[in-house]
This record gives structure tokens, sequence and C-alpha cells, in this order.
């Protein structure tokens, strides 16, 4: 309904920047990465200050897998405006990638700055802790973001994943429903089975494909592979 209205004043005035800007964050929030550019890009040809839009395209690079192209973009947005805390989190994202953690945890530190109780930041927190191989800080990161967020499902799920790393596995699991109860199970024992707690692992591989209320193929793989001395992700 918004991209809706957003185009209407572009009919009437094709050189409405707020509109424009409206439109690419409502691409964006479609997944129409290549649409987003677009906008963004007709704003920045007109008013090629506007952190807005850099923040806008550097976003749209960046949730399209084009990190090279995303950072020139999300960096030219945060020295326009050094409180736009989205630009500050897709940086860090880019160093995590290529593990520059030092420039990670700038960025991370930026991001949170400008917007405290962002729980998406610090959501993003713990998995770059995870990354670096620091479960027990990744999850007082998720515990953070579910502060902000109780309802923020990925840092609930990312946070049993992390008491998992970190040998905590009945922390893991508690609270799990019904519901969950299998993935929650399976992905605790992916995590014990690279913690190398193998009989750990094919105790709870067992269990969630009993819990299943389906055949649980990817778990009756994962106990398979852990049993022949593989390794599961």
């Amino acid at each position: 309904e918004a991209c809706m209205k957003f185009r209407l004043i572009l009919s009437v005035d094709a050189r409405n920047i707020d509109a424009r800007l409206g439109l690419g964050e409502g691409s964006l929030s479609e997944g129409d990465y290549t649409a987003a550019r677009a906008h963004f890009e007709a704003v920045l040809a007109s008013a090629s200050d506007n952190p807005i839009a850099h923040q806008g395209l550097g976003l749209a690079f960046l949730l399209g897998g084009d990190f090279a192209a995303a950072e020139p973009s999300l960096r030219s947005a945060v020295e326009h405006d050094p409180t736009l805390w989205r630009s500050w989190n897709g940086l860090a994202i880019i160093a995590d990638e290529r593990a520059d953690w030092e420039a990670a945890d700038a960025a991370f530190a930026s991001a949170i700055a400008a917007a405290p109780q962002q729980a998406n930041v610090h959501n993003n927190i713990g998995m770059s802790l995870m990354q670096r191989g620091e479960p027990a800080r990744a999850v007082e990161a998720f515990d953070a973001a579910l502060r902000f967020d109780p309802a923020l499902s990925t840092a609930a799920h990312n946070r049993r994943i992390a008491l998992a790393l970190d040998g905590q596995y009945e922390a893991a699991l508690a609270g799990a429903s019904e519901r969950e109860l299998p993935a929650a199970l399976n992905n605790v024992a992916v995590a014990a089975a690279r913690r190398g707690d193998r009989a750990v692992a094919d105790r709870l591989f067992a269990a969630a494909i009993t819990a299943s209320p389906r055949y649980y193929e990817l778990a009756v793989r994962n106990r398979q592979t852990v049993a022949a001395g593989g390794s599961v992700r």
C-alpha cells in the first residue's frame, strides 16, 4: 500500500526524492534488490550526497550478495551521517565475511552507539562471536537481542546453538516447544558433534528422530554421518 502511494506521488512529481527513497525501501523489504538499486541510484543521480540513498544502495548490494559493491556505498552513507546504524551493521557483516574482527568490532560499536536497543545488531554480534569460536560471549549478545526484542526468533535459535557450542546442552534445549523440539535436538546434536562429543550427539540425534511426528531425514542422515566418523554442519 505504501509503495502504491509512493508511485502515485511520483506519477505527478517524478523528482520527489522522499517518494523515490520510499520505493527503494519498499523494494528492499520485498527482496527486489534490482529495483531497490534503481530507485536509490535515481536519487543519487540528482542528490549525490544523500546518505539514505547511499545506505539503501549499499544494503541492496549487500542483501544481493555483492559485498564488494556494497562497502563503498555503506561507507559513503556513514561519512554523510554517522547515525545510520544499518550501514554500520552492514559494514560489520562485510568485515565478518573476511574475518577482520577488529574492523567488525569497530563497526558494531558504531552501530550500537547509534541504536543501542536495536536487537538485530546484538544478534549479528552474537553471530560474529560464534564465527570466532567464542560461544559464551555469543550467548550474552543473543541475550541482549532478546531483551530488546523477545519475539526475535532468529536470536532465540542462535542462542540455542551458542549454548550447545559452549557445551551447555540442557540449557540449549530448555524452553523448546513440542513443535520446536525435533529441530532443536538436531541442531544441538550437530553442535555436540562439532565439539567432539559424539556419544552425546548420537543420543540427541536419536531423540530428534523419536520426537519428530514425521520421518526426520536430516537427523537420520546426520546421525549416520557422525557414526561413520564424518562431520556435520
